[in-house]
């Protein structure tokens, strides 16, 4: 199957329950034109703010005779809370229809490249976020042993407390990636709580964790789209012309 090349920023948030995405509101409409550094601000976070919409209903989404695993997702950086709800839905619709559609409309050989590839991203995006906690955990360990009056901050409040139905194995570790992601946060955090990180350096993290999570949705977003293609009915051809009598 042959993806096709699209344009994130103007239709992934169509993808998570398969309709088109709504008419912007007036401001993002307004800004839309607008190629100033505020105006793509603004649009970016538009773009964001309908897919974490269309995100949180997926993850509330009931999938009638489909066989699925309820997992519980308690996320304290909103930042990281926000890339579960873009993101997590799209992923694990993707491996879902891949499994119930992706084998009936190409070859076994193109479904499995395609499951290859998003397992690849995916593996990338945990290796990463194993990495990253690995190494704030050993800088949080060396400080705190040589600081008495070392001060252990702590969140009011989840940003995401959120319940649903995952339909896919490969969504496992994916969670349990999000979660390292939001606890390497928590300890950069602690470490400049005690002046001994800079708020720069937890800005690099969730850059990373957005960036990796995003190249992921995107793939997702591609093969969705490869599907829906394929699957959406084909205009009827015109009748062949009669052969010409012969003399």
């Amino acid at each position: 199957m042959q993806v096709p090349t699209v344009t994130p920023a103007a239709t992934a948030p169509a993808l998570a329950d398969g309709k088109a995405a709504p008419s912007p509101a007036p401001a993002a409409a307004a800004a839309a034109g607008d190629t100033s550094p505020e105006g793509r601000a603004q649009r970016q976070r538009e773009r964001a703010r309908r897919q974490r919409e269309v995100g949180s209903k997926e993850l509330k989404r009931e999938y009638v005779g489909t066989m699925t695993v309820e997992q519980h997702l308690t996320i304290n950086d909103p930042n990281v809370a926000s890339s579960a709800l873009r993101f997590l839905a799209l992923t694990d619709r993707t491996l879902y229809l891949l499994k119930t559609m992706g084998v009936r409309m190409m070859s076994e050989d193109q479904c499995e490249t395609l499951r290859d590839t998003l397992a690849a991203k995916i593996q990338e995006y945990c290796e990463e976020s194993k990495k990253a906690l690995s190494a704030a955990n050993a800088l949080l360990g060396d400080n705190r042993q040589a600081d008495f009056h070392w001060i252990i901050p702590v969140y009011c409040a989840p940003a995401l407390n959120e319940t649903f139905q995952a339909k896919d194995r490969h969504l496992f570790p994916l969670i349990e990636a999000i979660n390292a992601w939001d606890s390497t946060i928590a300890v950069i955090n602690e470490l400049e709580f005690n002046g001994k990180a800079s708020f720069k350096q937890v800005d690099e993290v969730r850059s990373k964790e957005r960036r990796l999570f995003s190249d992921i949705s995107y793939f997702c977003y591609q093969v969705v789209m490869g599907l829906m293609r394929k699957s959406a009915p084909q205009p009827a051809t015109a009748a062949a012309p009669a052969a010409p009598a012969v003399a």
